[in-house]
């Protein structure tokens, strides 16, 4: 029994501390990246503001992409205080990351003076479909 050899404690050391290092740099990549993506989530600000012109009402839209990838503007929704659903149909608008757009949408059957309407839109990222977070806005009498 006497003839049986270990390995020294030096080697012993270095071969648990590089185990220690490369388990280290795995758990280190791994929640890196995965966190990594969960913080570059595409987020789409919108504000609406409308007025009635005449016999129309004029719907006035901005938008930011706070992301990183473009965020394609598919339509937007008019909700009244019934719940009644109103789909506006736009032509597309494609926003890079990080931009703003803002333009003005004549719509095709007016918006009652008085009223409130929550107001968002339809947009994809990715092929993936989301809304923005509606708005709250007074058609002025």
């Amino acid at each position: 029994m006497k003839n049986r050899r270990a390995l020294s404690p030096l080697i012993a050391t270095a071969i648990l501390i590089s185990a220690a290092v490369v388990g280290g740099m795995m758990l280190y990549n791994y929640f890196s990246t995965t966190m990594g993506s969960v913080n570059k989530v595409n987020s789409l600000i919108s504000d609406f503001t409308a007025m009635n012109v005449g016999s129309t009402t004029v719907l006035h839209y901005e938008f930011w992409n706070t992301g990183t990838q473009p965020a394609n503007i598919t339509g937007i929704v008019i909700v009244d205080d019934t719940g009644k659903e109103t789909h506006v149909s736009i032509t597309p608008i494609l926003i890079r990351g990080g931009e703003k757009s803002s333009g003005n949408i004549v719509l095709s059957s007016p918006l009652s003076p008085g009223e409130t309407y929550a107001v968002y839109a339809e947009y994809t990222v990715n092929g993936k479909q989301s809304t923005t977070s509606p708005v709250q806005i007074t058609i002025s009498p």
